[in-house]
């Protein structure tokens, strides 16, 4: 009896020391796919930080401008509204010129002005002149008879009436639609941007003229 017994428990010691070494060869198998892994998965994560870094940098880099109406100071004249230039970003607009082009104004079924742009002459008097567009139709950037050109901290904005009493019509306007261009070069670029703003008129209860913004291509 004792000599079977001990061979049974002689090949029970021996199948656990087959079954320990199988383990420990599949935990050598896996330590190498899972430091693989994990170098992949870090490998990724640091990737997607650098990605998401670059990405924020690039986010903080673009200007944020945004021109807004002010209410007119006379009511029944919408061109006495003055429009707000306004620096929403983090960074610096330099060398801003904000030009406005008229690209319709009516008086009931008569035509006042089309595809003119409100600049100064030498004497520093507002005067119309043909618009200035690019092969596209768009409003290109305006020259140095702006309307304004100033430097606008984060932050901070600036008003710029389109017309003013160097330019009137001397009859009510029952439409009108004004493009306000603003061109700048923001700070740590060189390259100069330029954004169109389109405004157009509509009555509100009072029966005057009020801007609303409007998109370019509308």
């Amino acid at each position: 009896m004792s000599g079977p017994g001990r061979s049974r428990r002689t090949r029970d010691r021996e199948r656990q020391e087959i079954r320990r070494q199988l383990e420990q060869r599949e935990q050598s198998k896996l330590r190498p796919t899972i430091s693989r892994m994990w170098k992949i998965v870090v490998g990724g994560i640091t990737g997607l930080a650098a990605i998401l870094g670059i990405a924020g940098f690039g986010f903080f880099l673009v200007p944020k401008v945004s021109v807004s109406q002010s209410a007119p100071l006379n009511a029944s004249d919408p061109f006495s509204a003055p429009f707000e230039v306004s620096n929403d970003g983090p960074l610096g607009l330099n060398e801003v010129k904000v030009s406005c082009a008229l690209l319709l104004v009516k008086r009931e079924e008569r035509t006042l002005a089309q595809n003119l742009e409100v600049g100064r002459d030498q004497a520093g008097y507002r005067i119309l002149r043909p618009l200035h567009r690019d092969a596209t139709g768009r409003v290109i950037e305006p020259d140095s008879n702006v309307l304004v050109a100033v430097n606008i901290p984060p932050g901070q904005k600036t008003t710029v009436p389109c017309l003013d009493n160097t330019i009137h019509w001397g009859v009510p306007i029952t439409h009108a639609d004004v493009a306000i261009v603003v061109s700048f070069r923001s700070d740590y670029l060189v390259i100069r941007q330029t954004k169109t703003y389109r405004f157009v008129t509509a009555p509100r209860s009072d029966g005057n003229l009020y801007w609303f913004p409007r998109l370019m291509e509308q």
